[in-house]
């Protein structure tokens, strides 16, 4: 696991571009406003449907940079070539 909160977020973005491009080498292309979508969906999955929102603080950082990525990862798709 990543040292720090950023470096963890690097890494998750850094994850997200590789997704989008192998989407796009399928053939597949993005909807706008599918990351928000995305996003909002993982956190009410996550924070409130599992709990997220008992694990503290880190555990809200944490699911809070993972809907960043599913936001990330879905932009990424839909922009134009």
């Amino acid at each position: 696991m990543a040292a720090s909160p950023a470096e963890y977020r690097d890494k998750l973005q850094r994850y997200a571009a590789l997704w989008a491009e192998a989407q796009r080498a399928r053939g597949r292309r993005g909807r706008r406003g599918r990351g928000t979508l995305a996003a909002l969906a993982y956190l009410l999955k996550n924070l409130v449907l599992r709990g997220g929102l008992l694990d503290g603080p880190r555990g809200i950082q944490f699911h809070w940079l993972h809907a960043r990525y599913a936001k990330r990862k879905h932009d990424l798709l839909a922009r134009p070539d």
